[in-house]
């Protein structure tokens, strides 16, 4: 007796932090797994959000409570998706906080690529001090 059984495996959601409150970001593969990963496409309630194809995406109020899944096509060209999250339900580094001792964290787009604004200095969305 044969029986084919077709399933699917989806990344853990924990692959994907939230950042400054409302920036969405793939882990490095230093602390992924070792996944390298080439091209993305970020869903909110089952439907691709239009221009989402990068390694974050800037979550706007719209989508606070919408369920989040992205897909991302790794180097050998396989797609895999990650497990639905909400926005407050993603995994939250404990250093990083939108406001700091009154300061607000702005917020800007510089080459195509976010870039946060703190206390006179500026940081990738990885919280890594960004060069001028």
């Amino acid at each position: 007796y044969e029986n084919q059984i077709t399933f699917t495996v989806n990344l853990p959601a924990s692959i994907i932090e939230a950042r400054f409150d409302d920036v969405l970001t793939f882990l490095s593969p230093e602390y992924n797994g070792g996944y390298t990963f080439t091209a993305y496409q970020w869903y909110a309630n089952g439907v691709a959000i239009e221009g989402a194809t990068g390694s974050w995406y800037y979550n706007t109020a719209m989508d606070k409570d919408a369920e989040i899944t992205v897909s991302a096509t790794m180097e050998d060209g396989t797609t895999v998706w990650v497990c639905p999250f909400t926005f407050n339900s993603a995994s939250r580094p404990d250093a990083v906080e939108e406001v700091r001792d009154g300061q607000q964290a702005t917020k800007l787009l510089r080459d195509g690529r976010l870039i946060i604004r703190y206390n006179g200095h500026e940081y990738d969305v990885l919280g890594r001090m960004a060069k001028p």
